[in-house]
């Protein structure tokens, strides 16, 4: 089964490791070998080797190094990519960005450097080959900054508002400001209202966010001020409405 377009969870992270030194080989397998979720599965010293290698044994990530006798790492890359026998995370010492931009465009996942503290190198196997890219923060910075200095400017066209009407400007406003809006789920805050109601004047009604529709009037009504008895409910041209909730 290739790991590439049927990756199994249940088995570990298999890598190829590709460098020219046979030390940095080995110290790349000691910080990968010590997680049971990765396995080593092979080596290659150049990039002519790399991409035998990866069409033979289908590893899930390939550690590529970039200056290489016979085949450069790009190159190497760029035939692996191409097979889809793997996917790639390039490391590399030279912290140039020619060669991150080289590598990225031959199809790789990853490029990191050399420099990459154990912990950094393992997670970054890991993302490549659950099917995330990683780019070394150094990296990063260097490749937005020339990005940003290519991109064309454009400005933001504000005439787009201009068809919002004022009850939209009022709507926006509220939930902006975390005012519950018709439509936003919130509790029912209404209040009950009384089996005879005596209010001096109508209220009218009001919809709250739950859906349901109740009178609404003050809590303790000024009667004094109204100039009407409270116990009379003569002067209140109310219409009782059915009661919910």
């Amino acid at each position: 089964m290739n790991p590439v377009t049927n990756p199994d969870a249940g088995c570990p992270i298999t890598v190829l490791l590709v460098d020219d030194q046979q030390l940095m080989r080995v110290g790349l397998r000691m910080v990968l070998d010590s997680q049971p979720d990765i396995e080593v599965v092979g080596e290659a010293g150049d990039g002519a080797e790399a991409v035998a290698a990866a069409t033979r044994l289908h590893p899930a990530v390939v550690l590529m190094d970039v200056r290489m006798p016979q085949l450069d790492g790009v190159e190497a890359t760029r035939r692996i990519v191409h097979a889809e026998c793997a996917k790639v995370l390039v490391m590399t010492t030279f912290d140039l960005d020619e060669y991150a931009l080289a590598a990225l465009r031959a199809g790789a996942s990853g490029f990191l450097l050399k420099d990459t503290p154990p912990e950094q190198l393992i997670a970054a196997v890991r993302s490549v080959a659950s099917g995330d890219s990683v780019v070394s923060p150094s990296v990063t910075r260097r490749l937005l900054d020339r990005f940003i200095a290519t991109a064309p400017h454009t400005e933001v066209d504000g005439s787009a508002l201009d068809v919002l009407t004022e009850r939209n400007v009022r709507y926006w406003a509220r939930w902006r400001a975390g005012c519950p809006t018709p439509r936003s789920p919130a509790p029912c805050t209404c209040r009950r209202p009384p089996s005879r109601p005596t209010s001096a004047r109508c209220w009218p009604s009001s919809t709250c966010a739950t859906g349901c529709r109740r009178w609404c009037w003050p809590t303790r009504p000024d009667w004094s001020a109204l100039g009407a008895d409270p116990d009379s409910a003569s002067s209140c041209r109310m219409r009782k409405l059915p009661t919910t909730g």
